[in-house]
């Protein structure tokens, strides 16, 4: 090596260092992207409504490619991670940028082909597909690093709540390589995804049996508090018919004890009948008591009252009527009864003779 070229040579080598390193790049991603106009950039657009911006996709999608692709997830990122995740299911994430000149046959032959959409039906994938000029689908591109478009992750639970990504592919891929690959995937992951299935049907069946077991001891208990509650109506029931039969009874020998004390006042008490020398204004009633006896009584016409005459006939031995019934007199002809009490005996119409007789009271 001559003087100069140990002179030049750092510069020499950095230059083929960073000619090495453009033509990388230009293998990876289209020169466009690299040196064109910033209107031909990948830049995201701004926020949207994540739901408008699925639905948007698809409806490009399909008038672009048609409708022979798989069933894209029509929701957010996040929201497909989670369904993956609680149904125990692979991911697998389709990242679209028109910019790159392999997008039309990969759409047109790969993501169309029968034997892939057929096995990815089989193995029930999520298929989240965005577009990476749009914001959650070029951060998801970030996230997951991509390099070159198209790009597809697998992505798979991981046992607990971990999602992890299991295979990437970047760039043009034959439909029966990405189907060779899936399928080798999925025989990896399909003894963890058993085995979490599994313990996922363990805690369910545990689950279910305490829903069970909770639901029977909750209905054992309240047939035992509506037993209880019955039991206790009861009880008080019984109390309150019990405390109403005792007053009553109360209530009826207070009444009849009422009735002989009245009784041995009127029989103490009772006016003296006028006598038989005694003929003016005299009034002679025949009484019939209810054992059919019959007495015989005077009273003054125009000074006793009717109330005189129950007073007589309360003050006479009145069975068969007990003590608590009530009773009334009437007369026989024409067949009354001595309502008005206050009225005289003449006034009433018993002057100068009369029959009455003795009832019990029909209080119904």
């Amino acid at each position: 090596m001559t003087f100069w070229q140990r002179l030049f040579y750092p510069i020499t080598l950095s230059l083929r260092v960073v000619w090495v390193l453009i033509r990388f790049a230009t293998s990876i991603f289209p020169l466009n992207l690299i040196f064109g106009s910033s209107s031909q950039r990948i830049t995201p657009t701004s926020a949207r409504d994540p739901q408008a911006t699925a639905a948007r996709f698809l409806l490009d999608y399909e008038s672009k490619y048609g409708t022979n692709h798989p069933a894209f997830f029509q929701g957010t990122y996040s929201q497909a991670l989670e369904v993956s995740k609680r149904e125990l299911r692979c991911l697998l994430v389709v990242l679209y940028c028109a910019e790159h000149d392999d997008m039309d046959t990969f759409c047109n032959q790969v993501l169309s082909n029968e034997l892939l959409l057929e096995y990815l039906r089989e193995k029930r994938f999520v298929v989240w597909a965005g577009d990476v000029k749009e914001s959650e689908a070029f951060v998801v591109s970030n996230t997951l690093l991509a390099t070159r478009y198209p790009f597809l992750g697998m992505i798979a639970p991981q046992g607990g709540s971990r999602m992890v990504v299991v295979e990437r592919f970047e760039g043009l891929i034959d439909p029966e390589t990405l189907r060779a690959a899936l399928q080798a995937q999925m025989n990896r992951v399909d003894g963890v995804l058993n085995n979490a299935r599994a313990d996922r049907n363990r805690h369910d069946q545990a689950r279910i049996l305490r829903e069970q077991q909770d639901a029977a001891y909750n209905a054992s208990l309240k047939a035992d508090q509506e037993k209880a509650r019955r039991a206790q109506e009861e009880r008080e029931r019984i109390a309150k018919e019990a405390a109403e039969e005792e007053r009553k009874q109360k209530e009826l020998l207070d009444k009849r004890e009422t009735k002989k004390q009245r009784k041995i006042r009127l029989q103490e008490n009772m006016l003296p009948e006028p006598s038989v020398s005694d003929t003016v204004d005299i009034a002679k009633i025949g009484i019939r008591l209810p054992s059919g006896e019959r007495l015989t009584r005077r009273f003054k016409a125009s000074i006793a009252t009717v109330q005189d005459l129950y007073d007589f006939v309360e003050a006479q031995d009145l069975t068969p009527i007990d003590l608590d019934s009530d009773f009334e007199v009437i007369n026989t002809y024409p067949r009354k009864v001595l309502v008005d009490k206050s009225q005289t005996i003449k006034v009433a119409g018993l002057f100068p003779t009369s029959s009455v007789m003795v009832e019990e009271m029909d209080n119904e």
